[in-house]
């Protein structure tokens, strides 16, 4: 029966004195009346949005920490569900996370939509997909959000918060069993070293036997394990300063890819796959608070190191695999001031700067099946000689390195009316993205004319290296008009005109067709081809 249904599910907060608390049913405590009731869902972190984002004109979707327990929520996938016009599909490896929003996404390389992680920006897509213990609130916005957040974010942003140890003390026990093999636990400790320093520290563990089988090793093909560790600490040495920092690790195993041949209707491959991930990451954050304005400060590092292995053809015969193991650290530094002027004007201004640098190793490897059919077979149509290859298989490699740069300025002004509020921001944004890449091949073939007679070996070795770049300038504005309409509760009616911006940059993906040309090319099938062309990629608007 333990694989038929859920067979346990163990929520336990063991909370301090607080004026709201979660269960294990995921309810709330009742309120006192003069409580606000949207208590559970107002960010008193958030720094570059309003303490309530639904008051501000913008499509959004606001997630508490009850209503994503209740909801039972895991990871981003599962808010496809709850948010309007979100979708993440569920399928691959935890490096397959692509997001749409309003039918924009990407699925690979520079994301469409935007995340970040108690104020830390995620940079790197791939690393999107991760489990969510202990939130205690999501904000997924829609449409541009490019003026405040930047690159990337042409089609939304999506921010996530975690619990504070000075809002939350005590333990918080979870567990899950249900079929597929499927565990889950985490456990937490909240507490107060002293009335004004929490800490606060998050393990997680999941594990899934799977559910498809691959039939020519007879294993699951979607085998996944993996476990996350979070150090949060919070400090508030003044009244106007706090000082927040949030250390994370986290570990994914993922067993490969449950395809299916079509024309089979089978999972059946021969050769490895899987995807390994290690992210560890930490996030400081420092506000200080002055009698009409906060300056912050929130810097943060990042480093991914991951290895997708893949059988490409995913059959039971010898084509090709592809490798990309890559070691990647990001640094991010943003400074947001905001303040008002009275009653009616507000403002919001800041600088950013990142580099992430990525150092990767690709190798494609042909095979027997691949040589022959995708290669010799089709220069065997040649009508004066044949080719026989002298290897069983051969590497087309590939080693990149791809440094990022990039600095913005961005300002935002609301101004208040009434019942009117108008906005507009502005952002100039400047990227540099540069590829230095080393492409190798050494393998052989035999001749032969057709009536028999040897034409003799060639040898093919290919070793090049060069180095690509391109200058990103974008200027992004945004304009909002909201009228707050006169009837009771917080309702209105807003108009907004915003302009998106996804960066360009360089698809190393492409280097194996590169490789192929020029491997053509050393047969005397010569193809006329350019490396930037076929390599880079244009910005993209919104």
């Amino acid at each position: 029966m333990l694989s038929k249904k859920i067979i346990a599910l163990v929520a336990v907060a063991v909370p301090t004195a607080q004026s709201f608390t979660v269960l294990a049913d995921g309810g709330e405590h009742e309120m006192a009346p003069d409580s606000t009731k949207w208590l559970e869902e107002v960010s008193v972190t958030s720094i570059k949005q309003s303490p309530d984002i639904r008051l501000q004109s913008t499509s959004s979707t606001v997630l508490g920490q009850s209503r994503i327990e209740r909801l039972n929520i895991r990871t981003l996938k599962g808010v496809s569900e709850i948010a309007p016009n979100f979708y993440m599909p569920d399928y691959g490896s935890r490096m397959t996370s692509s997001i749409y929003v309003r039918g924009i996404g990407a699925r690979m390389d520079q994301p469409a939509v935007g995340l970040s992680v108690d104020n830390v920006p995620f940079l790197n897509k791939d690393a999107y997909d991760f489990d969510l213990p202990d939130i205690s609130r999501m904000e997924v916005i829609r449409g541009p959000q490019s003026t405040l957040y930047g690159r990337n974010t042409m089609a939304g942003q999506i921010n996530i918060y975690t619990l504070s140890p000075l809002d939350y003390q005590g333990t918080r026990i979870m567990g899950e069993a249900g079929k597929g093999e499927s565990i889950r636990l985490a456990a937490s400790q909240y507490a107060l070293l002293r009335e004004n320093l929490g800490m606060g520290i998050a393990g997680y563990f999941n594990f899934r036997g799977g559910y498809y089988t691959n039939r020519y090793h007879g294993y699951k093909a979607d085998k996944e394990k993996g476990g996350s560790l979070r150090w949060k600490t919070a400090w508030r040495p003044t009244e106007r300063l706090s000082v927040d920092n949030t250390m994370s690790f986290t570990l994914d195993r993922n067993g490969g890819y449950p395809y299916e041949y079509l024309a089979g209707n089978e999972i059946n491959y021969n050769d490895t796959c899987f995807y390994r991930r290690n992210i560890l990451s930490d996030g400081l954050t420092l506000k200080w608070r002055g009698d009409s304005w906060t300056l912050s400060s929130i810097t943060s590092v990042q480093y991914i190191d991951d290895n997708m292995t893949l059988d490409q053809d995913f059959l039971p015969l010898s084509y090709f695999t592809l490798t990309q193991r890559r070691h990647e650290t990001n640094l991010t530094q943003d400074i947001v001031a905001r303040g008002n002027a009275g009653d009616r004007y507000s403002w919001l201004g800041g600088l950013f700067a990142f580099y992430k640098h990525s150092s990767m190793h690709a190798p494609v490897t042909f095979k027997e099946h691949g040589i022959q059919r995708l290669i010799v077979d089709n220069v065997n149509r040649n009508p004066i000689f044949n080719v026989t290859w002298n290897d069983d298989q051969f590497v087309l490699g590939s080693d990149f390195r791809i440094p990022v740069y990039g600095l913005a300025a961005y300002h935002q002004s609301d101004l208040n009316l009434g019942r009117w509020t108008l906005s507009a921001g502005v952002r100039l944004d400047y990227e540099h993205v540069a590829l230095r890449y080393h492409s190798h091949v050494s393998t052989a073939y035999t001749m032969t004319m057709k009536n028999g007679r040897p034409m003799g070996s060639k040898e093919i070795n290919i070793d090049q290296s060069d180095r690509l770049k391109e200058h990103f300038l974008e200027f992004l504005p945004k304009v909002n008009v909201c009228y707050r309409l006169p009837i009771p509760g917080e309702s209105d009616v807003y108009a907004s005109v915003a302009k998106g911006y996804k960066t360009g940059g360089y698809n190393t993906q492409m280097f194996s067709d590169v490789l192929q040309q020029q491997l053509m090319s050393e047969m005397g099938r010569p193809v006329e081809y350019d490396i930037n062309e076929i390599l880079s990629y244009r910005p993209e608007r919104s």
